[in-house]
């Protein structure tokens, strides 16, 4: 029987048990998408993430939900990428570097360095935008508990790609979105009836003082051995 380790990494933080956590194996060559999918299920976590050889890029990854596999995510890819770089799969000196990494959606290019303080900073590419299908905003204004009128005028309700298929639902301001209530039901049959992933809600926001930030990764390298038959 094969056994693979699974670390738990939280994106977009610097400290351990904070940010967003993903499921990372490092070395998932060997493991069938059926096993991938019953890993991801146990992990219960929003995605976990699998990393092996690849003949066309120098990783080849795939994501998991608990309840399917997913084109591309984003801070799945932060997570993995982090985890390669601790694991020494990926070598790190000064500097920056780019990697690139085979998806169900094609080879896209993640970009690496290392910063004064020793963290790695991490920015990744996604495919270019695809906005298809506007959606009914009467029905997404009901399904999240707010009225019409609330949705932001001239930006329709739409699923938008860049990878993978999401509901992107702008509202009118930050005291609307602090005030949607969603059907969560009622948005699983909506995300299965339009066969999208999920449908994030955004609103403008101005904030008081300005911020930078980029995207990286802390690991609390929280590791869980398993054997697969």
């Amino acid at each position: 029987m094969a056994e693979y380790e699974i670390t738990i990494v939280d994106s977009f933080t610097t400290e351990r048990y904070a940010g967003n956590p993903c499921g990372v194996v490092t070395h998932a060559d060997g493991l069938t998408p059926e096993q991938m999918q019953t890993i991801a299920r146990e992990m219960n976590l929003s995605e976990t993430a699998f990393a092996m050889p690849s003949e066309v890029a120098d990783f080849r990854v795939r994501f998991f939900t608990p309840r399917k596999e997913i084109p591309l995510a984003g801070h799945p890819t932060i997570a993995t990428m982090h985890a390669l770089v601790e694991d020494g799969l990926i070598e790190l000196a000064e500097g920056s570097r780019r990697v690139t990494q085979e998806l169900n959606v094609g080879v896209l290019p993640v970009d690496l360095s290392r910063r004064d303080d020793g963290r790695v900073r991490i920015a990744m590419t996604q495919a270019t935008p695809e906005f298809r299908d506007e959606l009914d905003r009467d029905v997404y204004a009901r399904v999240l508990g707010i009225g019409t009128s609330d949705l932001l005028e001239g930006a329709p309700p739409r699923v938008v790609s860049t990878g993978t298929r999401q509901a992107m639902i702008p509202v009118a301001s930050l005291a609307v979105l602090e005030r949607v209530r969603p059907d969560l039901e009622q948005l699983a049959e909506l995300e299965t009836a339009e066969g999208y992933f999920s449908a994030p809600t955004c609103s403008r926001w101005r904030p008081t003082t300005r911020r930078t930030g980029c995207m990286r990764a802390t690991s609390g390298r929280r590791r869980v051995s398993g054997r697969i038959r």
